[in-house]
């Protein structure tokens, strides 16, 4: 559908979605489709509604677009490029039992955290430098996780930003690898040797004597 903006002809966001579900390959069109839901240009919903009305068996896109439609979180997109990368190398080493964004709170404050394994007690953060380049972002991720500990969850984010030399450790490869760890020690009941994120003891240490 052609719209004007400042007077310019545009195309709306669905119509350029489909578009793109045939001109990119599955990867690419999945982290375009992630950001036009991040910034509010579109839904799921309203994605659907298009292709109810408009896509018509044959059209270019469209099965790629319902295919793509039937895996995506219908609430929470994606919040950056890496984590789709990673739910896509999740998916493709059959590891599907997770959940997108799985919301935990703690004094009144909701957390949305990128892959959680409910069964094995696990979440893994995806977190590249989009959202924890600034040093002040720290101190609202200590806060952020702490609080799968307290509902006795694990907490595993091996891909915390890094130097540039060692950003090879960063990808998602390297998280996939990283996930398969947690969840076989989780399975075997051990502590991680990532970070936990259990709260730390209130108990003040002792005086030397």
């Amino acid at each position: 559908m052609i719209r004007r903006v400042r007077g310019l002809p545009v195309t709306g966001p669905e119509y350029t979605l489909l578009w793109l579900a045939h001109e990119l390959d599955d990867e690419a069109f999945e982290i375009a489709c992630e950001d036009a839901r991040r910034r509010r240009l579109t839904s799921v919903p309203a994605l659907r509604a298009y292709l109810d009305r408009f896509g018509q068996r044959g059209r270019p896109g469209v099965a790629s677009m319902r295919r793509l439609l039937d895996q995506l979180d219908p609430t929470h997109p994606s919040r950056s490029t890496l984590e789709v990368k990673t739910r896509r190398l999740l998916v493709a080493h059959g590891i599907t039992d997770f959940v997108s964004e799985f919301p935990l709170g703690w004094n009144g404050r909701t957390y949305f955290f990128d892959f959680a394994f409910p069964d094995q007690r696990t979440i893994l953060e995806t977190n590249g430098r989009r959202w924890h380049d600034d040093p002040a972002d720290y101190e609202h991720d200590h806060e952020k996780w702490s609080v799968p500990g307290r509902h006795d969850y694990r907490i595993g984010h091996p891909s915390i930003t890094r130097p540039r030399r060692r950003a090879r450790r960063d990808s998602p490869r390297a998280r996939y690898s990283g996930l398969r760890l947690m969840r076989r020690q989780a399975a075997m009941g051990s502590d991680l040797p990532l970070s936990s994120s259990r709260p730390a003891s209130s108990t003040p240490a002792a005086s030397p004597s």
